[in-house]
Formats: structure tokens, sequence, C-alpha cells
């Protein structure tokens, strides 16, 4: 690694580099939140900004068939899920390891059993999740969980997202829609058959009505075309739901990191995979949905898979909506986009929910 890791006092530089790197050019299309939270004091502002003490997590893990073949680059040939290969801990080891240790500062604690599932085995396939065997707390008992659970596989699939996403947001619905993360660990490999990917877009857009945050954590050797459509496109939805991180580069890092490139590597994981979680709950806040019982609970949890919730444009409150331009002195509230992160803002308040910066001079057309 080289330079690259050089000292303490080189930390946020580094933190900033592999962020940059990891996100490359993300939030590229006009209307989705954009990647420009670059290290880890500028997203712990982010967060108390919008007021985020704490993420309570929720996790999925892709059992599907492709896992066999997906690991020949980055995994030395082997099955994506080989626990006790000499070639160490598996990538769903690693990634589930540095989700643990980079966002145990932000979740809920170390007294909370996080929800988890696998989806895309011979049970599940792509119509069901089933809940992982966790009776430990925090993500060392998901890890623990799911590693008894690689130890028998059953791989099927295809692979679809789309029961997961509408089981974490009954999980969100039972938790009175305090906001929640949805981590899925998967090869990103969305099947065309059997309308899984069509099915996958529809879930993402539906829990775009619920306070509900999804990181998709990409393992193995790709390709992620799709994974950025779900981050990037879809503007359909009610607000920018979905966050993409390729765990590749983290990976390869890992493998020799000593104790100070481990806190740079979690660090900068942590930026990644919270990059938009600021923007998604002044989102959520301004739609409405974290007061408990915003969501009506005797409301289907899921509607057709090729229904489609309002466009941004056309729901008054979302922060992608456009909005004429108002005359000062009008009356009406006007939309305003900030000058330093880009979020546009419904309030009157003369600063941004997200960054803090102060207002724009120049509304939104």
């Amino acid at each position: 690694m080289g330079n690259f890791f050089n000292s303490e006092a080189k930390f946020r530089s580094q933190v900033e580099k592999l962020t940059s790197e990891v996100l490359g050019n993300s939030g590229k299309t006009e209307w989705c939140n954009r990647d420009d939270i670059m290290n880890i004091d500028s997203m712990r502002s982010a967060l108390g900004r919008a007021g985020v003490e704490a993420c309570s997590l929720i996790v999925g893990i892709d059992f599907t068939g492709s896992n066999r073949m997906q690991g020949r680059e980055s995994f030395h040939g082997e099955c994506l899920h080989a626990i006790g290969s000499k070639h160490g801990p598996n990538p769903y080891e690693q990634a589930l390891g540095l989700i643990g240790q980079a966002l145990a500062p932000f979740d809920g604690g170390p007294g909370d059993v996080v929800p988890s599932f696998v989806f895309g085995d011979a049970q599940t396939r792509h119509h069901s999740v089933r809940a992982l065997r966790n009776d430990s707390t925090g993500m060392s008992g998901v890890l623990d969980a799911y590693r008894e659970a690689a130890k028998r596989p059953t791989f099927s699939g295809p692979t679809s997202f789309a029961p997961l996403i509408d089981k974490a947001v009954e999980v969100v619905r039972s938790r009175g829609n305090v906001f929640h993360v949805l981590v899925i660990v998967a090869d990103g490999q969305v099947d065309n058959e059997m309308e899984c990917l069509s099915s996958t877009k529809a879930a993402i857009v539906r829990a775009a009505g619920h306070p509900l945050s999804i990181v998709m954590v990409g393992v193995g050797d790709g390709p992620w075309e799709t994974m950025n459509d779900f981050d990037d496109e879809l503007p359909e939805r009610q607000f920018d739901n979905f966050q993409f991180v390729a765990f590749s580069k983290f990976q390869a890092l890992l493998k020799d990191a000593s104790a100070a490139q481990q806190k740079v590597i979690e660090a900068a994981f942590a930026v990644c995979a919270l990059q938009e979680v600021p923007a998604q709950v002044a989102a959520a806040k301004a739609l409405g949905m974290l007061t408990a019982g915003s969501v009506p609970v005797g409301s289907p949890p899921a509607t057709a898979a090729g229904s489609k919730r309002p466009r941004p444009e056309e729901c008054p409150e979302a922060p992608g909506a456009k909005r004429s331009r108002q005359e000062p002195g009008s009356g009406a509230r006007s939309t305003w986009s900030c000058a330093s992160c880009t979020y546009q803002s419904h309030s009157a308040s003369a600063s941004c929910e997200v960054c803090g910066a102060s207002r724009s001079a120049v509304d939104c057309d």
C-alpha cells in the first residue's frame, strides 16, 4: 500500500482519497443525491445536523447460485461464501466484519439484535426471505449467524432484492417508522428472468415511501451497472433511497492492513455507506414519514410490481420536486438549492438542513 497510509496526521486526507476512489463520479443525474461527503468529520456533522444520533440496521445476505462463480478474480476462483478457505475470510465475512466495525459508532448500540435475512437460496429463491438464526446482539451476532448458515448453503436463485426490501419496510413499520438502514451484501447479479429486475426496481420505488435507506455492498467480480442504475436512476421515487458501494477496493486494502490502516478503511467505508443518509433523513422529514403512524399500518406492504408512486415533481414535498419560482414576498414557500451540497430544501431556514451551509440566494426552477 506504499505511501498511501503514512501516519495518523494524514488520516483525513487518506480517508478522503479512498472515499473518492470508491465513489467515483456518483450522483451524476440531476435529481439524485450527490456523493460529496468525503471524510468522517463531515459525515458526523451532516448526520448531527440531520438529527441522526444512531442508525438502526437491517441486513440481507445473497445466497444465490451466482456466488459460486463471482470469486474468479476477487477470491482466487473460490465461491464467495467459502468458509475456512486457505485464502482467509471470504468476501461476505470481510464485508460483514467491516460493516460492524465501521458503522458501530452510528448503529443502534450493542444491545440490539440486528434483523438479518437470507435471500436467493433453495428455500427462498426470488419470492421470499428467511431470518438468520441470530440470537446475539450487534453485527457480531449477524456475522456468527452468517457463518453458521454458510457452512451448509443451498444456493439457488434467481436473484431479486424485492422480497428483502419489502421485508425491511415491514420491519420499519413494526418499529414505529423509525429511520432504518437496510444493508444488502450481494454479488450484484439481479436477474432479468421471472421479472426479478422489474420487481426489484418497483420495490425500491415502493420503499421510497418509507423512512428507509438502502445500502448495497457489492462483493465479487461484478459487473455493477445495474447497481449504479438503482443508485442514480429511478426518478419516480419520492426520494433517492439507494446507495451502492463496491467492496473490492476495501477487500484489497484489508488484506495486509495495519491497525492504523484499518482505521482509515473503516472510516472511508462508513463515509461511503452512509453518504446519502443525511439527505435521506431530511427528505423523510419533509415528506412526513418519521412520525409514528404517518405511514398507515393497514396499508399493504407491497403493491403490484408495475405500480408506481407519484414522480418527485408530482409530490409537493419531495426533495426532487420542481416548483415554479416564487417572487419574493409572495407568501408562497419557495424551494431553494444549497450551493454547497445541492440538497433541495422546502424550509424557510437560513441554512441547509443537511450540511449547514448558508441559504443560497437562488431558488430552484
